[in-house]
């Protein structure tokens, strides 16, 4: 199973500091996926200077890898 997350979800989970890991105790053998709407919103919030961006940024850093 493929769980979708969309930007507010991703952003807040850091912001919120949710542990992703505690998705895969609700969902076992789930997969997180986005689409690429999603990491084009993340970057141009990112290149932003606001209070979000900072956490655009670091979920761009971890899709990136």
């Amino acid at each position: 199973m493929r769980v979708l997350l969309d930007t507010n979800f991703i952003m807040d989970s850091f912001r919120y500091r949710i542990d992703m890991a505690e998705l895969f105790d609700l969902l076992p053998g789930a997969r997180l996926a986005t689409i690429p709407q999603v990491v084009t919103e993340l970057r141009r919030l990112a290149a932003r200077r606001t209070n979000h961006s900072k956490f655009a940024r670091v979920a761009l850093s971890i899709i990136d890898g």
